[in-house]
């Protein structure tokens, strides 16, 4: 396996894992940081995860076309899977609304202005 495989295959694991909490989020009407705000609103973060699926699915389509997976494919995905959930699970804190004037009646109106 070149080293275009192993790139592939930890952005792959990389972006699956990526877009499960965004997707959460946004499917549970929560406000989550995305990469186009820190205040995004659910429907933009079910896009967001929605579109790390797509690019998961894409980049293991692709390669799986060419050649079929090996044990060395799986361990770098597995790798960039990891690297997605230690990078969540020590900054989630950061990920989530803070804001303390949040409309009481739990609206999200201006979460994709902030």
């Amino acid at each position: 396996m070149g080293i275009v495989g192993v790139v592939l295959f930890a952005v792959a694991g990389l972006a699956l894992l990526n877009g499960m909490p965004h997707f959460v989020a946004g499917s549970a009407g929560l406000v989550f940081r995305t990469p186009f705000g820190r205040y995004s609103s659910a429907r933009t973060n079910v896009v967001w995860g929605m579109a790390n699926f797509v690019i998961a699915i894409g980049l293991l389509f692709g390669r799986t076309a060419v050649a079929s997976p090996t044990s060395g494919d799986i361990v770098w995905f597995v790798v960039g899977s990891l690297v997605s959930i230690l990078l969540f699970a020590f900054r989630a804190a950061d990920f989530f609304d803070d804001r303390s004037d949040r409309p009481a009646d739990g609206s999200q109106e201006s979460a994709d202005s902030a």
